[in-house]
This record gives structure tokens, sequence and C-alpha cells, in this order.
């Protein structure tokens, strides 16, 4: 899943998902504009 999200995102920098259970994952970016990027790319 990381690999598919990085390609998604086009990211600059690494992340960690972290699975929250039912579900949900947990996003851990280690760069700020990796981060305002993928919101971009969620919410459009």
């Amino acid at each position: 899943m990381n690999s598919r999200l990085s390609a998604l995102w086009k990211l600059n920098g690494g992340f960690d998902l972290m699975d929250g259970g039912h579900g949900f994952f947990m996003a851990k970016f280690d760069q700020e504009n990796d981060r305002r990027k993928s919101w971009t790319e969620i919410l459009g």
C-alpha cells in the first residue's frame, strides 16, 4: 500500500502508515509539503 500511495501522491519524502483498526490508517509524513499535498489530493 505504501508504494501505491507514494506513486499516487508523488511524494518527495517518505511516510509511515499505521493501522488504526476497523479499516482506518494514519499516515505520518517526513515532509510537511507532502502532508499538504496528500490532503489536497484527498479533498480535491
